[in-house]
């Protein structure tokens, strides 16, 4: 398996002199929707071709954690499916994390709903788990059992590193 890390919350200007500093390097780049700039079409569609892997997130984390009403108001469920359904946006990432509004153990079924949804009407997504001890629904499992190729850790509750760790020692003795 290969590990990808991805660069959060860029900004054009740092893409072209980062790129200027190091040429030949790869780039894998997280844009937020919650968090859209006036320079992500630089980026996203000018400039594609300097990134070498670009996912767009949906932008609930920083909706449900905004400090004004302003920024929680640009990010919703609909506005992230029209962003999504732009033909240039839709081919410039390589995919999208679901619109998962609900971090808490008893959110899958709203956040499942909304998978749905922008599947139904955009492409596929990747799904976010949030239960990570699997306490109301074993998301991962259900997640792999129906072959998403990616599954994301979202916020949780949980301890991710606790987590991690029972893994860690579970799978690899």
């Amino acid at each position: 398996m290969e590990l990808k890390l991805f660069l959060s919350s860029f900004t054009f200007k740092t893409l072209i002199n980062y790129k200027q500093l190091r040429p030949d390097s790869e780039m894998n780049i997280l844009l937020s929707f919650g968090t859209r700039k006036l320079d992500y079409e630089d980026m996203v569609i000018t400039h594609r071709n300097m990134i070498n892997s670009l996912i767009c997130d949906s932008g609930a984390y920083t909706k449900n954690n905004a400090q004004d009403k302003k920024t929680a108001a640009k990010i919703s469920l609909d506005g992230y499916i029209s962003f999504l359904r732009q033909p240039l946006i839709r081919n410039s990432f390589d995919f999208a994390f679901n619109y998962d509004q609900d971090f808490k153990k008893t959110g899958f079924e709203t956040n499942y709903r909304n998978m749905k949804k922008i599947e139904q009407n955009v492409i596929s997504v990747v799904p976010v788990v949030h239960d990570y001890k699997a306490q109301i629904i074993n998301e991962i499992d259900y997640y792999l059992k129906n072959k998403y190729p990616i599954i994301a850790l979202g916020f949780s509750e949980d301890k991710i590193k606790d987590i991690l760790n029972e893994y860690v020692k579970k799978e690899h003795p």
